[in-house]
């Protein structure tokens, strides 16, 4: 397997040990290493280089302690130094998954390279900063040399495995299909039906040009259920944005209770099915609209239903847990792994600009990346 290419990043000379311990631990595991130590041991390291080979890494490995470090003059308009021109580069990158790593604030410090007491750097202002903004991305804290390297690895491996799949298509294996139904009448649940072989979702739109009715919604529920391998069903409004997502049982349970005469025609359809040996959705359907009418003392189907509207669906499912959704902002793939992984539901939407980009199957997404890490022990 191809080891990916780890850039090691700090400043140097308050920090030698421990970039010596990182390099050699990543270097006896088979990385590739880049780092200033390959080509001038010293602060003032080429700026340019610096920066494009944090940028064009696999992995960037940030490392720091109490020193801001050198600010080169030309053409730096914003004066960073070297080490957070480096930590941005990395950041905007498309590539880069970055990893930080900050000494933690109990640790014994030598005084002497530290800008709070050399008066460098607005006397310590400018590593409080960075060392601020670091924290605002959850990074790990560090004691000595050992532990760093340590920590390093394990953040490495699991690095290593989420970078495994590819952003954007990240757990594409697992991606649900989303089977559009824009209407809500038979063809369409016809055609849902025939499509769902392999579907793991439905994405119902509704709002007033994609009108749901509850007897037609009732059916997509039942089918899916009795038909299909379809786990979930997602409500988005006509912009995509997520509604809800319940399971196709909970959604014709609620329904049921609701309304039980449409129950009724539909358990009375599958009969019919049955006794005719065309137990298969499409003749289910068929019969349904028959079966309601009966059961409905002569209504018929457009007299009896309902539009199905936010409002009953708050009804329905009152006192339900919210559906878990997450916001697709600047997260490496490891972040957005750790974010989906501690969700509660089975399904995850992934959420950019108000609407539903994709929907994630959490236990499948995290149940491959551990099979695909056993696999690669293995070998």
């Amino acid at each position: 397997m191809v080891k990916n290419k780890i850039y090691i990043s700090s400043t140097y000379k308050d920090l030698v040990d421990y970039r010596s311990s990182v390099h050699a631990a990543l270097r006896k595991m088979g990385y590739e290493v880049c780092c200033m130590e390959d080509y001038v041991a010293k602060d003032e390291r080429t700026d340019i280089r610096c920066r494009s080979d944090a940028a064009n890494c696999d992995i960037y490995i940030g490392i720091f302690a109490w020193r801001y470090g050198f600010i080169p003059k030309d053409e730096n308009i914003g004066e960073k130094s070297i080490t957070e021109l480096e930590y941005i580069a990395a950041k905007q990158s498309d590539r880069a998954t970055v990893l930080t790593f900050l000494i933690a604030e109990d640790v014994s410090w030598n005084p002497q390279v530290m800008d709070s007491v050399t008066g460098e750097n607005q006397s310590g202002k400018r590593i409080l900063e960075l060392r601020n903004e670091i924290q605002t991305h959850s990074p790990a804290y560090f004691r000595n040399p050992d532990d760093l390297a340590t920590q390093v690895v394990a953040a490495v491996y699991q690095a290593e495995a989420a970078r495994s799949v590819s952003r954007p298509e990240l757990f594409y294996d697992n991606y649900v299909t989303f089977e559009l139904i824009q209407g809500s009448g038979i063809p369409g649940i016809d055609q849902m039906v025939e499509r769902a072989n392999d579907a793991s979702l439905v994405m119902l739109k509704f709002g007033p040009s994609h009108t749901w009715w509850t007897t037609r919604l009732h059916l997509v529920s039942a089918l899916a259920t009795d038909f299909t391998k379809i786990q979930a069903i997602v409500f988005v409004d006509e912009d995509e944005q997520l509604y809800g997502i319940y399971s196709p049982h909970d959604v014709r349970h609620a329904l049921a209770i609701a309304f039980p005469a449409i129950e009724i025609a539909y358990l009375q359809s599958v009969r019919a099915a049955i006794a005719d040996g065309q137990f298969h959705a499409s003749f289910v359907v068929e019969e349904f609209e028959e079966k309601l009418e009966e059961n409905s003392g002569g209504k018929t189907e457009k007299q009896i239903k309902h539009d199905i509207s936010k409002q009953l669906l708050n009804v329905w499912f009152a006192g339900r847990q919210a559906s878990e959704q997450i916001e697709l902002r600047e997260q490496s793939s490891l972040e957005l792994l750790h974010e989906i992984s501690t969700c509660d539901g089975r399904f995850v939407a992934l959420i950019k600009s108000n609407r539903v980009i994709r929907v994630i199957d959490r236990i499948a997404a995290v149940n491959q990346l551990a099979r695909r890490k056993l696999d690669e022990m293995i070998a």
